[in-house]
């Protein structure tokens, strides 16, 4: 009733490459009031395992993260540009956490732990009720509240000029 009936197939099998084996590398950092710029590069050529098609990023007040990821535009194998991204709105004077990871289509790679980066502190406001108190012939006093406080500064100088005014 039946014979043997066998053909030839081919059946082609393609294994999974590998996430990323290298970290991206770290370069720095710029920090103003209210943002913090980083600045990373793609994990050495050898240890990328395929194209780089975007990054985890870590991020915010230390021991608070949360994750963000950032599409790398135009990504090729030999993708070396540096990659930067600009997080704003951030609280002056502040310690963030960033942390990042390189991804392709397999995986996620290690995370490169850049450590803490601090906004800058906020200039602080005008003292408050300036007043003359006194003054002689050779001498004034003055006095004067501090600025509304803000956690944005840790601390105040002040520089006092004189001079005499024209007031003809």
């Amino acid at each position: 009733a039946g014979g043997d009936k066998s053909s030839n197939r081919t059946i082609t099998v393609r294994t999974l490459g590998k996430a990323p084996t290298g970290m991206p590398k770290f370069k720095g950092s710029f920090a103003e009031i209210r943002s913090l710029l980083i600045e990373w590069s793609a994990p050495d050529l050898w240890d990328r395992n395929g194209i780089i098609t975007h990054y985890i990023i870590e991020w915010g007040e230390t021991g608070n993260l949360t994750t963000l990821n950032y599409s790398v535009p135009n990504p090729t194998f030999n993708t070396t540009d540096d990659q930067r991204y600009t997080f704003r709105g951030l609280k002056p004077n502040t310690e963030y956490t960033f942390n990042i990871a390189a991804v392709n289509i397999n995986g996620t790679g290690p995370l490169v732990l850049n450590g803490m980066n601090a906004t800058l502190e906020e200039v602080p406001g005008p003292v408050r009720n300036l007043m003359k108190t006194a003054s002689t012939d050779n001498n004034v006093a003055i006095s004067w509240n501090p600025p509304e406080p803000s956690d944005g500064y840790t601390s105040v100088t002040y520089t006092i000029n004189h001079g005499v005014l024209n007031t003809t």
